[in-house]
């Protein structure tokens, strides 16, 4: 039975393979977690196109106006702080409210990217561009969609106008719902090996190989705690 609730409890420390020695005992808290961090992997981006987007520049007499648009990509590690991270342009079209792009980007993602910002502006001869409008997606959404796929997305906080894009995420390994969390408290009763009647305890976290069980595989290690025989760590090792 898989727990979400962290239970805590105080372990024999048994003889190692290489000797023959015990002594005292370890607590550990363990439990299973949602996973909430961004995996690991390359997001593919195409900037199809927009639609009915704003005109900001006035038509020639009896015509109607139109904008100069181009899309800027951020990629951002804050929620509250957006577009702090640019990674991306496309080309401008001229005056136009239907531009056509087609371009693409890859990026490589990690656990820090929180969100992907695609923000639509009209190009100006003179002076800084114009905002047309913003969409903001967020990347833990993304990336449990499998497989290449097209969106249409409203523009924020415009009154009007849609972007569409065609979006992929390949992770760089196996994602997970779920992580096992082993978090390393404390120990007691330890082994003196200095001459100064201490230690220096750190604790190292295997897990058994299901196709080999008699091969174990490091997923961790606490700190180094000096000098003591009651470390207390409350470290975590994530599996």
């Amino acid at each position: 039975c898989k727990s979400t609730t962290p239970t805590s409890a105080w372990y024999q420390i048994e003889p190692s393979k290489n000797k023959g020695i015990e002594q005292g005992q370890v607590s550990i808290e363990a439990s299973f977690i949602p996973w909430v961090q961004t995996p690991p992997g390359t997001l593919y981006l195409s900037i199809i196109s927009a639609s009915n987007i704003l005109a900001t520049d006035k038509g020639k007499k009896g015509s109607a106006g139109t904008s100069d648009p181009f899309c800027q990509i951020y990629l951002d590690a804050r929620d509250k702080q957006p577009k702090t991270n640019k990674v991306g342009r496309t080309h401008t079209i001229q005056k136009t409210l239907e531009p056509k792009w087609n371009s693409s980007f890859e990026f490589d993602i990690h656990g820090h990217h929180k969100q992907l910002v695609l923000e639509l502006f009209d190009e100006n001869k003179v002076g800084s561009a114009t905002p047309l409008g913003q969409v903001t997606l967020r990347l833990l959404d993304i990336t449990t969609q499998r497989g290449r796929y097209e969106k249409i997305l409203e523009l924020e906080p415009a009154s009007r106008g849609t972007v569409k894009i065609s979006i992929e995420f390949v992770p760089w390994v196996p994602t997970k719902s779920e992580i096992f969390q082993v978090n390393i408290l404390e120990a007691r009763g330890l082994r003196a090996t200095d001459r100064g009647g201490t230690s220096d305890p750190f604790v190292i976290v295997y897990c058994e190989n299901r196709d080999k069980p008699s091969k174990s595989v490091k997923v961790g290690q606490s700190s180094v705690i000096k000098r003591t025989l009651t470390p207390k760590w409350d470290d975590a090792v994530l599996k």
